[in-house]
């Protein structure tokens, strides 16, 4: 699955001094379950992925109006972060990824 991570706030504070802990683990793992993580550009309508995640809400509005499975987080301002929240972006992505499968499979007829 295609996935794009929103960086200031997301990823990293909003200065880049410090990533969101538990993120890099997140990463790989990710990337070790064969998903692909896509670098989005600024222009949202741009964004190509199946799952963006990102702080703002509008953005996730604008990409779930698209049908997309946009995931919401809290922004991330330094210090410390919930460490639910990333397994709460796990469970996300194997719904989404489970619901792209499942429509693969033809419907039985009754």
């Amino acid at each position: 699955m295609r996935i794009a991570f929103d960086l200031d706030n997301t990823l990293v504070d909003g200065l880049g001094k410090s990533s969101r802990p538990g993120m890099r683990n997140l990463l790989i793992k990710l990337r070790k379950d064969r998903h692909q993580n896509v670098n989005p550009p600024k222009d949202l309508r741009l964004v190509t992925a199946d799952a963006p995640i990102d702080d703002d809400p509008k953005h996730i509005a604008f990409t779930r109006s698209l049908g997309r499975r946009g995931i919401l987080v809290r922004s991330y301002r330094g210090g410390s972060a919930d460490a639910r929240e990333l397994a709460m972006i796990e469970r996300m992505l194997r719904v989404t990824l489970f619901d792209r499968v499942k429509a693969l499979i033809p419907k039985r007829r009754s």
